[in-house]
């Protein structure tokens, strides 16, 4: 059986090595462009028979401790570190670190 690959398409350059790109990050063009920031209170490993007598009002401990940093991830990726906050009815993350880029 003979495969033959797709031709890639060739780039194309008029020599203009100072031309703009196509796109920049103030173009504005991923301003709308959803994203998820999560803030990861913490988890907890449950048996299977643990998990079924779980009721309401039943607690669950967390692995976190009361004063630990919590985490924030942008689309599953670790972004920064915080504390919990109120934000009049709600909670709020301030952010205390920013991850480093690895």
């Amino acid at each position: 059986m003979k495969t033959t690959a797709s031709p890639k398409p060739a780039a194309h350059s008029d020599g203009a090595s100072s031309s703009k790109p196509l796109l920049s990050l103030d173009s504005g063009v991923f301003n709308d462009v959803p994203v998820t920031l999560q803030a990861q209170l913490g988890q907890a490993t449950l048996s299977i028979q643990d998990m079924l007598a779980l009721r309401a009002g039943s607690v669950v401990k967390l692995d976190l401790k009361l004063n630990d940093r919590i985490e924030l991830h942008l689309n599953s990726s670790l972004v920064a570190r915080g504390e919990i906050v109120a934000v009049g009815d709600n909670f709020g993350v301030r952010i205390t670190e920013i991850a480093e880029r690895k």
